[in-house]
């Protein structure tokens, strides 16, 4: 089965190909055997290092990351052209209108009456509010509407998916190697290092420790 080809260092990929690539390659890192059990749960042979599953699914990882990074990249650079031609944001509502003296001096005098029988002068006063923040909102619903029309037109929303896709792979091998025992050090690094790329340092610091309160408890995988 051929291998497929991880992007090199700042090179782009179709946002398409980054979202329906698939990973083949079953790369051995070295120091571990050139062949893997068909079935995950066999029994190896002794020449097959204890932490060989673990060992496939760090390749996996290494070149699903390196799709990930890829992904990340294109969907950055998209954003960006797609940034130069979004309108202005209209910017937060804020009141800048000034209480009349009649109105505040209203709203002291009866702090807890019910706005329906306010008098007519402080009605109008807090609708006036409420109709130049409706406006202001409309403004920000059409500013948005706009730029989502951009993205969708520049390929942001295409790379942003791709990405998501490409993030997901990765994480799903990730969990993959927690939920794997190891049963070397060697196992237990690659743990470590997925959490690093997933910076999700809790999780594999809990698989480590069940690793290490199972061996000592003169357990197996």
């Amino acid at each position: 089965m051929p291998n497929t080809i991880v992007p090199a260092a700042g090179e782009a990929m179709p946002a398409a190909e980054l979202i329906t690539g698939r990973f083949t390659r079953r790369a051995m890192l070295v120091g571990a055997v050139a062949s893997i059990p068909a079935i995950a749960g066999a029994v190896a042979a002794p020449a097959v290092h204890p932490d060989a599953l673990l060992f496939r699914l760090d390749a996996e990882m290494a070149e699903a990351n390196a799709w990930k990074e890829a992904a990340c990249k294109l969907e950055k650079e998209t954003y960006d052209r797609c940034a130069e031609l979004h309108p202005p944001h209209p910017g937060e509502w804020k009141d800048d209108s000034e209480m009349p003296d009649d109105v505040l001096a209203y709203i002291i005098a009866h702090p807890f009456n019910r706005p329906k029988d306010d008098p007519p002068e402080v009605r109008a006063y807090f609708d006036a509010i409420k109709e130049s923040k409706a406006a202001h909102n409309a403004l920000r619903d059409a500013w948005l509407e706009e730029v989502q029309a951009i993205n969708r037109r520049g390929g942001f929303c295409d790379a942003e998916r791709a990405y998501e896709a490409r993030l997901d792979e990765v994480w799903e091998i990730g969990k993959r190697i927690f939920d794997t025992p190891a049963n070397t050090l060697d196992g237990m690094m690659i743990k470590l290092r997925a959490g690093d790329r997933l910076e999700d340092h809790d999780d594999a610091f809990a698989s480590v420790a069940d690793d290490i309160r199972r061996m000592v408890e003169g357990g197996a995988a």
